[in-house]
């Protein structure tokens, strides 16, 4: 019987609708695929935006366990991109959690062999940990009749990856597992290297796992990716199956895996760890559902966007009155409203300003307005009472016999109103409230 894998396809503008249409919510992750150190990469915030416009879930699942996710909100902010808190799952987080699901004694402390995230994490979920950045400075001294002391109280030793790795924290680590009984031993993860800098790679969690393995001769129990623990975790919140997730990183071993173990589909970027000859090595016998390159994501996700602009130019020729378009605060969609301009029925002195006609309780939409410039296009008043199948009945009639183009194709509008990505899309613009009546300033139910 042959069981040979089958290789993954390149994404292109060919068949990411079909993944796109399939997926509820994409599972992002960070190091190597949102930014590389500090650095964010050209294009995610607004794919992200864009993603988000689109109704699709986002959640960023890390192996990376310096921060908190708390701290992840934070960095996230300050690279331009909003995310909360509960749709960051980090390793730090998983390990905390992993103790309180297993109700983990809260007089007994935890060890830790990592950053401030670990620590953190362990505060918030009500344990007492040890440890951490502050032992980075302790040094041994390795004289004859010394006895190093450790505490007989921790009962768990949780390792991830730590930048100030001593001597020191493995003999403390390794006393603890070896000595106190019952003592857990736990990885956030097990990655051999990261981008902890936007230039190169430096070793991962991986290698400080590795030294306690060594001198503990314990395997670790690992929380995070590719275990199925974080996972479990997200499943219980997003209540979503596995089959309508897709998994989205860089690392073969870890996030491919991760997405494999839970059913779900799994996108590999090729702007982190893995490369095309990684990839298609025959020794590799990690194969993901689709792999792609960051330039021809982008003109993947390009090419979806433009249909909203010409979803949005069926808008204006279906209601050729003054009729204000909201658009969602994301640079991908902005874009949309200098396009209106660029459309043959619409010149700039017939765009008019509504911000200063409408009062806006959410200062982060963006707003354009247009009005018919053919006395003899068709006329549609709209009111509140008007319901999204109503709209959807209107902007049917008006393209069931014209097309647009796209480049060098042809977009049938018959076709495209008459699909399921058509409904669906003026649901979400209605149903979004970001369709507004300009003459009586009320929202469309």
């Amino acid at each position: 019987m042959n069981t040979a894998k089958r290789a993954a396809q390149l994404l292109s503008t060919q068949n990411i609708r079909s993944l796109f249409d399939s997926v509820e919510a994409f599972l992002f992750d960070c190091d190597g695929v949102i930014w590389k150190g500090d650095k964010l990469i050209d294009g995610v915030s607004e794919t992200l935006d864009w993603l988000r416009s689109k109704g699709k879930k986002l959640v960023f699942v890390t192996n990376n366990s310096l921060k908190s996710r708390i701290q992840y909100a934070k960095k996230f902010h300050s690279l331009g991109i909003s995310v909360a808190e509960d749709e960051i799952f980090s390793s730090s987080f998983a390990a905390a959690m992993y103790l309180k699901v297993n109700n983990f004694p809260q007089e007994k402390k935890v060890y830790v062999i990592g950053g401030e995230g670990i620590l953190e994490e362990l505060q918030i979920a009500g344990f007492t940990g040890l440890g951490g950045p502050e032992d980075g400075e302790k040094r041994v001294e390795l004289k004859p009749n010394s006895l190093f002391e450790h505490d007989k109280s921790v009962g768990a030793v949780v390792v991830g990856i730590d930048p100030r790795i001593n001597y020191y924290k493995l003999q403390y680590g390794t006393l603890c597992i070896r000595e106190n009984p019952g003592c857990l031993f736990i990885a956030t993860n097990r990655d051999a290297v990261g981008h902890m800098t936007d230039l190169q790679e430096w070793p991962g969690a991986g290698s400080m796992v590795a030294a306690m393995c060594g001198s503990t001769e314990r395997e670790p129990i690992v929380v995070g990716k590719p275990s199925t623990f974080m996972m479990d975790f997200l499943l219980e919140k997003f209540h979503i199956n596995t089959s309508k997730m897709c998994m989205v990183g860089d690392r073969l071993d870890t996030d491919i895996l991760f997405g494999q173990n839970a059913g779900c589909k799994t996108l590999l970027v090729l702007s982190g760890v893995t490369t095309q000859t990684t990839l298609q090595d025959p020794s590799n016998n990690v194969q993901p559902d689709y792999y792609t390159s960051q330039a021809v994501f982008m003109e993947a996700v390009a090419e979806l966007s433009a249909a909203s602009i010409y979803f949005l130019e069926a808008i204006v020729a279906a209601f050729p009155n003054r009729f204000p378009i909201f658009l969602a605060p994301s640079p991908a969609l902005s874009k949309l409203s200098s396009s209106l301009l660029a459309m043959r029925s619409i010149s700039s002195s017939n765009l008019l300003n509504s911000s200063m006609a409408l009062s806006m309780s959410d200062s982060r939409y963006s707003s354009a307005s247009c009005t018919a410039t053919s006395a003899s296009s068709t006329s549609f008043s709209c009111s509140s009472s008007i319901a999204a199948h109503d709209l959807y009945a209107s902007i049917s009639k008006s393209f069931m016999t014209s097309s647009v183009e796209e480049g060098s194709k042809f977009l049938s509008w018959k076709a495209w109103l008459e699909s399921k990505d058509a409904r669906s899309q003026i649901l979400w613009f209605v149903n979004s409230k970001v369709i507004y009546n300009c003459k009586r300033d009320t929202r469309l139910n």
